[in-house]
């Protein structure tokens, strides 16, 4: 009996998650939750099926050895507003200014706000998107 209600409740081939929320509402024998979970796990249609959670390498940097030598740039968006994150491989601080467009002249126009205050890197890291990659930018 166990085994006919274990596959109808994956009949759907959702996750354990699913399966145990399900079950819940509807049935209780002790472990339930722990064979459901070993039903999942060993159905051979969600193996097949399984994405693939590859893991990948974390690259090493080497850590600046001052402050402000390295720092990185990017965007972010946050409530209707674009933001510019500076951040120093150093100490890990964070600058933040409100942008009010993502083209060249405003991000150059922070980004010189910013380096009047720590003084311009030795490197600047970018993902190499617009604007980042534009004339007005690498000039």
């Amino acid at each position: 009996m166990k085994e006919e209600i274990l596959q109808n409740l994956h009949s759907a081939h959702q996750g354990i998650t699913s399966c145990i929320n399900k079950a819940s509402r509807n049935v209780y024998w002790p472990n339930f939750c722990e064979d459901i979970k070993n039903f999942v796990n060993s159905c051979s249609i969600c193996q097949q099926h399984q994405r693939a959670n590859v893991k990948e390498t974390l690259l090493p940097y080497r850590v600046p050895s001052l402050p402000w030598e390295e720092v990185s740039i990017d965007f972010m968006y946050l409530q209707k507003t674009d933001y510019l994150l500076c951040t120093d491989y150093h100490s890990k601080y964070i600058e933040i200014k409100k942008l009010t467009l993502k083209t060249a002249e405003p991000v150059i126009s922070a980004l010189k706000q910013i380096f009047r205050t720590h003084g311009i890197p030795r490197r600047l890291h970018s993902d190499n998107g617009p604007p980042f990659d534009s004339k007005q930018f690498v000039n």
